[in-house]
């Protein structure tokens, strides 16, 4: 490693691993130098080890329908506050499951063609099914019946390129709804406002044609659906904010050569994040509602984002085989780093040199301690 440089170290304990207080020496030699320190560690049993093992349910979903090859990242999952169900489209079974998370237990599964997103209405009263059939499918959240069935014609912006297959929709704040529409015979899809009262579809291209030179990228809605942030679907970097009529309100915005991966928004769209790989690095960055960058980081391997409320963002990230979470801290502009013990809805979480021994019957993966990362501060 360069001198100056800090290098992440991940210290892991098993499952039978002994427990107590323990110190671990480090040293470090450059040439005829050397200097060493003393680490504290501790490890304990798991903090809940008297809860039942973690329940699982079997989808038979595949990552080859669920994330196509040249399709960016959708929506798959809504969830519904009111009556504690989680919507997942089922792309590979022509379904949407529902799941409860009172007790994680499968309730229903409802049979739609193509099912590849979802996402919740403004009054949680709808999940709105996009499709890789040419159909935007709503659900009743209350009675888990469908609504209605829409066919929207689609449309062509290119001599023999049609676009009219759904396959991801975001319900907007003013009934309108942001739809993803991909060709028939390609991955490459355009980004489109659905009027699903007059079912017509309006082309948001040439509201930022930089954009979307090699489609449409991902998409994040905030969660008083009120904007839409869009990423270009190429390695431009390209970031734009579009409001709940199709206006562009931020961007377009250059982040440099690279693609970007996953995105969200939090509740009032003053806040969004982008994971932004290039150069074979990824980095982590958070902007403001004007696009401005606020925040940078540089995680690794990093499977999802999403916000908490409006201050706080979290990421969740696997380094070797450890279950991580990582929390920054919006309101105060720093990081601070949490622990999770790997579970559907429970996360728990210390800034401690503590790490938590696996529990055989919860089947819990490992947690890294604090200690053990970049500094956080």
């Amino acid at each position: 490693m360069a001198a100056g440089a800090t290098v992440p170290i991940l210290i892991g304990a098993a499952a039978n691993a002994a427990t107590g207080n323990f110190t671990v020496f480090a040293q470090g030699t450059s040439g005829g130098l050397s200097h060493g320190t003393n680490l504290a560690l501790t490890i304990q049993t798991a903090a809940g080890s008297t809860l039942s093992r973690m329940a699982y349910a079997r989808t038979d979903s595949t990552s080859a329908a669920d994330d196509p090859f040249g399709e960016p990242r959708h929506r798959h999952m809504a969830y519904d506050t009111v009556n504690k169900h989680l919507f997942v489209a089922n792309r590979a079974m022509n379904r949407v499951e529902v799941f409860s998370t009172f007790d994680q237990s499968r309730v229903a599964q409802i049979s739609i063609a193509g099912a590849s997103s979802a996402d919740l209405s403004p009054d949680g009263a709808t999940v709105w099914i996009g499709t890789s059939l040419q159909e935007i499918v709503a659900i009743d959240a209350g009675t888990l019946h469908l609504k209605a069935r829409y066919l929207p014609a689609g449309f062509s912006s290119l001599p023999g390129a049609i676009f009219s297959r759904p396959v991801e929709v975001l319900a907007l704040s003013n009934g309108k709804f942001v739809v993803r529409l991909r060709q028939l015979i390609s991955s490459q899809a355009l980004l489109a406002l659905w009027d699903p009262v007059a079912n017509s579809l309006t082309n948001l291209t040439s509201n930022a044609p930089v954009i979307f030179q090699q489609g449409a990228g991902v998409l994040a809605r905030s969660g008083d659906h009120s904007k839409v942030l869009a990423a270009a679907n190429d390695s431009s970097g390209e970031l734009v904010v579009f409001d709940a009529v199709g206006n562009v309100v931020a961007g377009p915005l250059t982040l440099g050569v690279g693609l970007i991966q996953k995105a969200s928004a939090n509740q009032d769209g003053t806040r969004f994040a982008v994971t932004f790989a290039s150069n074979g690095s990824t980095q982590f960055l958070i902007h403001d509602a004007a696009l401005n960058q606020v925040g940078l980081y540089s995680p690794l391997n990093v499977h999802g984002v999403t916000f908490r409320g409006t201050a706080n963002i979290f990421t969740s990230a696997r380094l070797l085989r450890a279950g991580l979470l990582y929390r920054f801290s919006m309101a105060a502009q720093h990081n601070r780093l949490a622990v999770s013990l790997t579970h559907w809805f429970r996360a728990y979480l210390q800034k401690s040199r503590t790490l938590t021994k696996r529990s055989s019957s919860l089947g819990f993966r490992i947690a890294a301690s604090a200690s053990s990362m970049p500094p956080c501060r």
